[in-house]
């Protein structure tokens, strides 16, 4: 899963989720990606027993009025790139998981929140987790087609 994102400079407090896939019945299981509270790049994975959390967060900021793309990839380890570098590498201890809603800026799930505040300009699912070399790809790919509309991606 990739998206490009920008966020405003003022942090909201709050988590603002990018990407999440849920239950309708429950608010276990889930999968999102955001920024948290402090505005760092964020995964938290639950199972359906609620026994196994995967949860980490990077440690730089990316509320800065910038724009970012974001690569999550799911397998053995859960991985989250940022302007194609890796910021959080995790084994995926995950257990089953029932997953029957999915939301683009919003935490989806049987209650919603924690709606994204900032501009998604472009979102992208993938059926297999990409490898760094195809991260790299995609990121240099967004970068060239961003930089004629008057957008600056960062360098990996």
């Amino acid at each position: 899963m990739a998206v490009l994102f920008c966020s405003p400079s003022t942090s909201s407090g709050s988590t603002r989720i990018l990407y999440s896939e849920g239950n309708s019945a429950s608010n276990t299981p889930l999968l999102e990606i955001g920024l948290d509270g402090t505005d760092r790049a964020l995964v938290y994975a639950h199972d359906d027993a609620a026994g196994e959390i995967n949860e980490v967060e990077a440690v730089t900021s990316y509320s800065d009025d910038s724009w970012h793309l974001m690569v999550l990839t799911v397998g053995s380890r859960i991985k989250v790139y940022m302007n194609g570098s890796e910021v959080i590498d995790v084994e995926n201890t995950l257990g089953a998981t029932t997953l029957d809603v999915a939301g683009i800026g919003s935490l989806r799930r049987a209650a919603d929140s924690q709606e994204w505040v900032g501009s998604i300009g472009y979102f992208a699912s993938c059926a297999s987790a990409l490898t760094p070399s195809e991260v790299s790809l995609l990121h240099n790919y967004i970068r060239r087609q961003v930089a004629g509309r008057g957008i600056s991606l960062p360098a990996a």
